[in-house]
């Protein structure tokens, strides 16, 4: 290299770019390979995680369905029955569930959700939140919830995003606290933020799996005997965001979770 310097500077120098160019693109390359195999394991999660999600309720469907048509055969009892039909009402919910929450990440990646801020009535909407968790996957759990006296009766949200916030957190608590009794929820105002926290008291999330705890499709390696789909959280972080709001967490394994949530006062 020094001799060819030395006689020709020009093509030295052409040498060293064409050189710096080739290490670009072989460090682009490596950079692509790398993105197309996380990709090809986020779609080889994501059709695992949905088939065995959607396939799951479906055949409780079809089960309940022939169970009920042979009950009617028989004459069965009307309680029988009814035990039944909730069985297919459940699986529809959840499958309903995974549709919906599927539509709305889809909306609010491609930019086509717009937040509309509107008046709340703050503690009508948190009471009619946790009366429908209380009613289904938080049925066996008493949920504490403490308002600040300075939590304003009207707060300016988009109802639809405070809603998909709370349910989310709120269900996520009681589902993965499944031997903890009690779940906490605190509201109090710092500022121009109104901040709520959801704690329990359950399974808590392995520190390998915390980074990436809000990407779609992810669950916590502690959760595999859990239903879920692994979008709760991803629309949480995303909703908030929508939302100019902030989302932190501290989790340790079998000793709970807490997220914190703080959203604009406006």
């Amino acid at each position: 290299i020094y001799r060819i310097e030395y006689f020709d500077n020009t093509f030295y120098f052409d040498l060293k770019k064409e050189v710096g160019k080739r290490r670009k693109s072989e460090a682009q390359l490596k950079v692509s390979l790398a993105k197309e195999r996380e990709l090809n394991e986020l779609k080889s999660r994501i059709v695992n995680i949905i088939s065995h999600e959607i396939k799951t309720p479906l055949t409780s469907i079809k089960s309940s369905a022939e169970l009920i048509d042979i009950h009617i055969e028989n004459q069965s009892p009307p309680a029988q029955i009814n035990k039944h039909i909730k069985s297919i009402d459940k699986s529809v919910n959840a499958l309903t569930t995974i549709i919906n929450e599927t539509l709305l990440i889809g909306k609010i990646e491609s930019g086509a959700l717009q937040p509309e801020m509107e008046p709340a009535h703050l503690r009508e909407l948190i009471k009619e939140i946790i009366e429908t968790i209380e009613s289904g996957i938080g049925k066996n759990h008493s949920i504490l919830i403490e308002i600040g006296e300075e939590v304003p009766t009207l707060f300016k949200t988009d109802k639809r995003l405070f809603t998909q916030i709370f349910t989310n957190l709120l269900s996520n608590a009681a589902k993965y606290s499944p031997d903890a009794e009690v779940v906490e929820v605190n509201f109090n105002v710092d500022g121009e933020f109104l901040h709520f926290s959801v704690i329990d008291y359950g399974l808590g999330i392995p520190e390998k799996d915390q980074k990436y705890l809000f990407e779609m499709f992810h669950r916590a390696s502690n959760t595999n005997d859990i239903e879920g789909v692994g979008l709760g959280l991803a629309i949480v972080k995303k909703s908030i965001e929508e939302l100019n709001g902030n989302l932190e967490f501290t989790s340790s394994e079998n000793q709970g979770t807490t997220f914190m949530v703080s959203l604009p006062l406006l």
